[in-house]
């Protein structure tokens, strides 16, 4: 093992790790060792002193933001929310403009679910904490849709669903409801070609025997 200095200078009296004084420290020691008398525009600086900037940050700062794990395992969770309003602009999750709108269910839940972690609850807990309020509030919204389906139901209303699924489920029920009735349709024709010919039938004996009486 070596001994010693072991920086990367290999000494621990390198210009990188001595005290460096700026102009102000170095004027103001050559005045105290008298070196130099006191000039007129040391006044002047400290009176109004220049910025201090060998404290300030030069370099980028990383910063982190908390909602992208966050959305991250939501998604992993419920993939279908990524879907919700993905044809309004400002939903389109990129490199640079990875945020979703205020009113988008995913931002909604990442937001309670922070809330929930910033007072010491569990991620996880929070998680479900979450999602039993988020259901709630998906069950009062299906109740009140369904009372405003029944009170339009003479106006012709379409109900406004909560997933892309059903309203897929809705267009297979309209192709089915419309091959039903096509269905129902040939039936009653060929009902109906079955039954004329038995009909005239009928006729032409009811009218022989009024003949013969």
């Amino acid at each position: 093992m070596p001994k010693g200095a072991i920086h990367f200078t290999g000494s621990n009296f390198a210009i990188r790790r001595r005290l460096r004084w700026d102009i102000l420290d170095r004027m103001r020691k050559l005045i105290e060792n008298g070196t130099y008398k006191r000039p007129r525009w040391m006044d002047w600086v400290e009176a109004h002193p220049p910025l201090d900037t060998r404290n300030l940050l030069h370099t980028d700062k990383i910063v982190k933001n908390p909602y992208h794990p966050l959305i991250s395992n939501l998604l992993n969770r419920y993939p279908h929310l990524r879907f919700e309003g993905c044809f309004n602009p400002d939903n389109e999750w990129q490199k640079g403009l990875d945020y979703y709108t205020h009113d988008h269910p995913v931002m909604q839940f990442v937001t309670y679910q922070l809330s929930l972690m910033n007072k010491g609850i569990d991620k996880e807990e929070a998680f479900r904490r979450t999602e039993e309020v988020f259901y709630d509030k998906r069950i009062e919204t299906e109740k009140k849709q369904k009372v405003k389906m029944a009170l339009g139901i003479d106006t012709d209303a379409s109900p406004m669903y909560t997933t892309g699924f059903a309203y897929h489920n809705e267009k297979i029920a309209n192709n089915k409801e419309k091959l039903l009735i096509h269905i129902r349709d040939e039936l009653r024709k060929i009902k109906k070609e079955v039954m004329e010919p038995k009909n005239e039938k009928n006729d032409n004996k009811e009218n022989n025997k009024q003949s013969g009486i």
